[in-house]
């Protein structure tokens, strides 16, 4: 039974990465797992990338639960009005309700594969991957998702770097066949354009994504349906270590619907690559 049979029991496997940094890997990969939590799903997220960029969107998203609910305490300690004391409370009680995210922070010559057979009892694992390395440990990682997701931020000097995209992506692809990985049910890579203007209609997106990458790219790496704008709402979420879907306001629900949509195609392509490797 190969690494990729064994974990097609249970976990859905994401793995993003890039070439450049930039491009939203450490905000898609925290929002999955916010929004993976919030439906009940048992979700780990492993950090790889030298910044540890998710490490510290949760550490920031802790501080600031710590911090309201020592405000709200304060408050609840200088009033004997009931009925805000009740408020207080509530909201307390909803800070504590929120998911608790978790995440583990590795270097690439760790070894992980032989760490996540541990893991089998989750829902999710997502994986953020360093930006643009090539490399046996990068590799490793790589062949165990379901789905592998690399990520252009929507930007002329990233399209110019789609040959070098290109070099990577099958770099990796050789390194998994080398330890009998088969490229077209184990390693399949799919594009995702992130930071989009909001203001173009999506069928329009598409068509600027096919001219700027190229058909022939397209076929060997296939555009994601679903794509994400730049949007304030998530930066302002991030700031504040949450999810844009915690924000639960009239201009962050554009965004939360963008990030669901993909979720759901992502999840979709996890389960399709896992009935496959049953059936192998």
């Amino acid at each position: 039974m190969t690494i990729a049979q064994q974990f097609s029991k249970k976990p859905n496997i994401i793995a993003f990465g890039s070439q450049n940094g930039g491009a939203g890997k450490t905000t898609t990969s925290f929002n999955f797992a916010v929004m993976q939590s919030l439906r009940g799903r048992k979700c780990i997220v492993i950090d790889l990338d030298k910044q540890h960029s998710v490490a510290e969107l949760v550490d920031a998203r802790d501080k600031e639960r710590a911090a309201e609910i020592a405000e709200l305490e304060a408050k609840i300690e200088a009033t004997l009005h009931k009925g805000l004391v009740k408020k207080y409370e509530n909201r307390i009680q909803a800070i504590l309700d929120m998911p608790q995210i978790e995440v583990k922070s590795f270097e690439l010559d760790e070894d992980i594969p032989m760490f996540l057979r541990g893991f089998q009892h989750y829902d999710d694992i997502i994986i953020d991957l360093p930006n643009g390395e090539l490399d046996n440990g990068y590799a490793r990682i790589a062949r165990l998702a379901d789905v592998f997701v690399f990520m252009f931020k929507d930007s002329r000097i990233n399209y110019n770097t789609k040959h070098h995209c290109q070099a990577l992506i099958q770099g990796l692809q050789k390194v998994a066949a080398r330890d009998g990985f088969t490229l077209d049910t184990v390693f399949k890579t799919h594009v995702l354009i992130n930071k989009m203007p909001s203001q173009k209609a999506i069928d329009n997106k598409r068509v600027d994504i096919t001219r700027k990458l190229g058909s022939e790219y397209l076929e060997f790496a296939p555009l994601l349906k679903e794509q994400v704008s730049e949007r304030q709402p998530v930066r302002n979420a991030s700031d504040r270590g949450l999810s844009v879907c915690e924000l639960d306001n009239q201009f962050s629900r554009v965004a939360t619907n963008e990030f669901f949509n993909l979720l759901q195609e992502i999840e979709a392509l996890a389960e399709a690559k896992k009935s496959q490797n049953i059936t192998q």
